[in-house]
């Protein structure tokens, strides 16, 4: 359980601090507009799937959508 947690918790972090960064004033203008897009668009997805997730889904789910993030 605690690293469903863990692996949760990993995930939620770094999918606010890419929000963040693409809504930030300074930052918002070193991207392109398609890759903003694109972020924007997986950003929203992640943060729905955490939404209508049930808290029982299985720790690899987390750990694998962390990692798919951060390789895409």
């Amino acid at each position: 359980a605690a690293a469903c947690v863990q692996a949760k918790g990993g995930l939620e972090s770094y999918i606010y601090s890419l929000h963040n960064s693409t809504t930030n004033e300074k930052l918002t203008d070193k991207f392109e507009s398609t890759d903003k897009s694109k972020l924007d668009s997986c950003i929203n997805k992640t943060i729905s799937a955490f939404t209508a997730t049930s808290v029982d889904v299985e720790c690899v789910v987390y750990h694998d959508r962390f990692t798919a993030r951060h390789l895409s």
